[in-house]
């Protein structure tokens, strides 16, 4: 078996023999890839300085708040020394352990996206269409009425595919509805 990422490998590891041995229980595309929801601001794990974590693995008795932060939990330790750690995502720059920790916490709660299915992306076709059909509709153009429609149609497909993301847990394809 093939674990082409960190996280997995986290993951598989943590979780008990009989669940990691058998097929992972989120859903794949056709090429078996996992898609994982982007990091979002208030989802970001705990970051310390590592003096602190180390003191609490050491077993400094003083600060037991961080000792129940830490305890039975996962740790990524990561670097932030010459921006050796830093990762480009959709959103712009982020830690490679955030972005780590974030991925391994989704696979553990099973917040994966779902892969693109035939229903969303007609869907959004069908909302791109929609301007087209007007105009067909009415028999004759209006070029002030027409560019307003196809401005609402673009929002619309926009927005419907940011709903799926965001609420349904779903990857939708939005560059061939707005080619159209």
């Amino acid at each position: 078996q093939r674990w082409p990422s960190f996280a997995l490998a986290v993951w598989q590891a943590t979780t008990p023999a009989s669940a990691a041995a058998s097929a992972p229980p989120w859903p794949v595309d056709s090429q078996g890839r996992i898609a994982v929801p982007a990091l979002l601001p208030g989802r970001m794990a705990p970051v310390l300085p590592f003096d602190v974590l180390a003191r609490a693995a050491l077993g400094d008795a003083t600060d037991s708040e961080l000792g129940a932060l830490v305890r039975d939990r996962v740790v990524f330790i990561g670097s932030s020394a010459l921006l050796g750690d830093a990762v480009l995502v959709p959103g712009g720059q982020v830690s490679g352990t955030a972005l780590l920790a974030q991925t391994y916490a989704a696979l553990r709660d099973g917040h994966v996206m779902e892969p693109p299915s035939w229903h969303t992306e007609s869907a959004l076709m069908a909302l791109a269409l929609i301007p087209a059909l007007l105009t067909w509709r009415r028999g004759r153009v209006r070029p002030a009425r027409d560019a307003t429609e196809a401005l609402l149609g673009v929002v619309a497909v926009v927005a419907a595919g940011w709903a799926w993301a965001y609420w349904g847990h779903t990857q939708t394809h939005w560059a061939p509805p707005l080619a159209m």
